[in-house]
């Protein structure tokens, strides 16, 4: 029913993974540093989650719970029928690369895409309307995120997620590496944990 975080560690030689019917939760890094794991799949009587190319996922397949190709999968493009990337979603994939969010997700929990020190380019949906902090801690290569299509609540410039008219600044993306940061004049409000982890 249940498998500890860090369970298969640097099993350099697993190929293939299958999750029975009795488990009951989607644990984080089981699979962390398995280079050679290709295939992940969950019984199609589990009554909790369903996976979708070793990706867990409830089983309404709206929130996106865990990816367990995370050190082997380079780019993903998360599915239009996801509305909610669960926390750690896609902690310690140090292979990512890209990734693009589909049209109807409405929430990013916090930590979703920790430790993925090669991500570069995220794009975000314009359905987006909660981001949870240190979405990118540990993300030492990014450069871009960016919106595909006009979102009504946010803005981003410069890695810095503000609300819409740019008086209220969020979330810093890059607060994990920022050694100084001038907030913006008609910025008059500061989110909870907004420069979280930042060196500043």
């Amino acid at each position: 029913e249940y498998v500890r975080p860090y369970a298969f560690f640097g099993s350099e030689k697993l190929e293939r993974a299958h999750f029975s019917s009795t488990i009951k939760e989607m644990p984080i890094s089981i699979f962390t540093g398995c280079i050679s794991l290709h295939t992940v799949t969950m019984s199609e009587d589990n009554p909790y989650f369903t996976m979708i190319d070793g990706v867990a996922f409830s089983k309404d397949k709206t929130i996106l719970i865990r990816d367990y190709l995370n050190s082997t999968r380079t780019a993903y493009v998360v599915p239009g029928h996801v509305t909610e990337i669960g926390g750690e979603a896609f902690r310690e994939n140090g292979e990512m690369v890209e990734i693009i969010i589909s049209e109807g997700v409405e929430k990013i929990d916090g930590y979703a895409f920790n430790g993925c020190s090669k991500l570069k380019n995220v794009i975000f949906p314009s359905t987006l309307n909660t981001v949870g902090i240190s979405t990118f801690s540990g993300c030492e290569s990014l450069n871009s995120v960016t919106f595909r299509y006009d979102n009504p609540n946010f803005t981003i410039d410069g890695l810095v997620l503000y609300n819409k008219d740019k008086t209220k600044l969020l979330r810093d993306f890059n607060a994990s590496y920022r050694k100084e940061f001038i907030v913006p004049e008609g910025v008059v409000f500061l989110g909870s944990e907004a420069f979280r982890e930042s060196p500043i």
